[in-house]
């Protein structure tokens, strides 16, 4: 067993893969936590038991890593979901550990300074501003004579409190939802970004780099549905990085990760593939959470992108070694999210058990239980699950997607009690 420590910030969601990549590779993990894990919306995923050492960040960094380095010394620091980003560069470059580019960070988490990094490096960005009134937004719209328009938290994460505004009503009304809430990561918002809507196919870029060298692992290829102003994940088509998409994708990509200094680590990038080229949304500097991605492509292709990044910290030879090659793919995947479009008490998942039947079946979540007061879905958090599907075969995955669509177009998926019941 190796005497160097692996730390991990906020090891929640598509973090929770992280502790086991790096105990194969003979490495203790030491879990740091930016706030109580019982007190976060994605503490739940916390698997405890992983990890050597459990750290609490109480604002001074060099209490902390005398903290994290009184057992031994540590090898790397990285984030395991999005509200561990900022904190695991600040301690990897305090001390002397691979990180991104510190003078870079607040460009890497703020999404409006995201697009201004971008522009001034010389890429396509989207035209875009950022308000603290409703005044200043309708103002803003007003001056773009363009409708609709994004609007959306400087600082989150899974579309959550990302609107889509038709006129200056729901623009005002998408302004004071951000302006008068927290985000899904528990930040007060103080501002909010307007941002041109742009048309085209959105994929996701998932990458991990080594001291400067991006590797594509996969795309992801969306298809969002805009439901009462809001967008809504339906489907992730989970696909290798080959083809002519995927070079224009992959050439605008790096040179987004270059102009964001993102030199280390996993990262995913939302990118919207226009007819004049690629144009960034955001990007993510973690490794991708939401639907279980690192697990999915962990099944269909040859290297997992926990795997990658576990090696691009500590056997940066066999990172350089596998990114040779394309990721190949030997199956068609899926993850197909449901929506609730009632309010009520829910009563039951009457298709549970069919879909697990499937063929192409590989996962199953759901974000609520029985009993739960569901309301109509409004991003990825609202949804009511999903689920994964996973085939070599192309016809059998595309039967299996149109059963699941039959019973989602019946109504079979979710029992929602009707408020007068």
């Amino acid at each position: 067993m190796n005497t160097e420590r692996i730390v991990i910030v906020d090891p929640y969601s598509s973090g929770k893969l992280l502790a086991p990549a790096f105990r194969e590779r003979g490495f203790q993990c030491i879990a740091l936590h930016t706030a109580d894990p019982a007190s976060t919306a994605l503490g739940a995923s916390l698997i405890a038991q992983d990890f050597e050492q459990h750290h609490l960040f109480e604002g001074a960094l060099q209490h902390c890593i005398a903290s994290i380095t009184a057992q031994g010394p540590v090898r790397c620091v990285l984030p395991g979901t999005e509200s561990g980003v900022t904190l695991a560069n600040e301690l990897a470059a305090a001390m002397g550990l691979a990180h991104n580019q510190p003078e870079l960070a607040a460009a890497r988490r703020h999404k409006y300074l995201m697009q201004e990094t971008i522009a001034r490096a010389g890429l396509r960005a989207i035209r875009q501003a950022r308000v603290g009134s409703v005044a200043e937004a309708q103002d803003w719209a007003a001056a773009q004579g363009r409708w609709p328009v994004v609007v959306k938290p400087a600082a989150s994460a899974g579309s959550d409190g990302v609107r889509l505004c038709a006129d200056p009503e729901e623009l005002a009304a998408g302004v004071r939802a951000i302006l008068e809430k927290r985000n899904f990561l528990g930040l007060a918002n103080d501002e909010a970004i307007l941002q041109e809507y742009v048309t085209g196919t959105e994929y996701v870029v998932d990458t991990v780099s080594c001291a400067g060298r991006h590797y594509t692992t996969n795309l992801c290829r969306y298809r969002k549905d805009v439901i009462n102003g809001a967008f809504v994940y339906r489907r992730t088509y989970f696909l290798p990085a080959t083809g002519p998409a995927a070079e224009a994708l992959i050439a605008y990509n790096d040179a987004v990760l270059d102009a964001l200094g993102i030199t280390q680590g996993a990262a995913h990038s939302e990118i919207m593939l226009t007819e004049d080229g690629p144009v960034l949304i955001e990007v993510g500097a973690r490794l991708h959470g939401g639907v279980s991605g690192p697990l999915i492509v962990e099944r269909c292709a040859r290297h997992a992108p926990q795997a990658l990044l576990a090696d691009s910290y500590v056997a940066p030879e066999r990172f350089a070694q596998a990114a040779r090659e394309v990721n190949a793919f030997s199956a068609k995947a899926v993850a197909y999210c449901f929506v609730n479009a009632k309010t009520g008490r829910v009563r039951g998942f009457p298709m549970d058990e069919a879909m697990k039947s499937l063929p192409s079946f590989f996962e199953l979540k759901r974000t609520f239980g029985v009993g739960h007061h569901a309301v109509p879905t409004a991003d990825l958090y609202s949804s009511p699950g999903w689920v994964v599907l996973v085939h070599e075969d192309e016809q059998q995955f595309l039967r299996d997607i149109a059963q699941v669509e039959h019973w989602e177009a019946e109504g079979a998926l979710i029992d929602v009690a009707d408020a007068t019941d």
